[in-house]
């Protein structure tokens, strides 16, 4: 999960312990642990949501206290790239300089 973790480097992106929800049915409030990025975003985590979802193919987060959490849960070792470049999105559509 290194090269993920470089993408995201710029963005204040940390690997971290987390948790996911299993949502619906019996258990809507159980909590599963997992990995997660989670990116300071501040006050741009609706834009920076925004150009994971675009992302071709999107990449599904969540914002929480200014921050945008990627659950690395469901995604796969092999699907790294595939987030490593919607990270690296984020700073080309977004951040000043970019």
């Amino acid at each position: 999960r290194r090269g993920v973790g470089e993408a995201g480097a710029g963005l204040g992106a940390e690997i971290a312990e987390g948790w996911s929800l299993v949502g619906g049915g019996t258990f809507p409030d159980a909590r599963l642990p997992s990995a997660v990025i989670r990116l300071d975003a501040g006050e741009d985590a609706d834009a920076w949501l925004a150009v994971l979802r675009a992302h071709d193919p999107p990449v599904v987060a969540r914002s929480r206290k200014g921050q945008v959490v990627i659950d690395l849960r469901t995604v796969a070792p092999r699907e790294d790239g595939i987030v490593a470049a919607a990270l690296r999105s984020i700073g080309v559509k977004i951040l000043p300089g970019g």
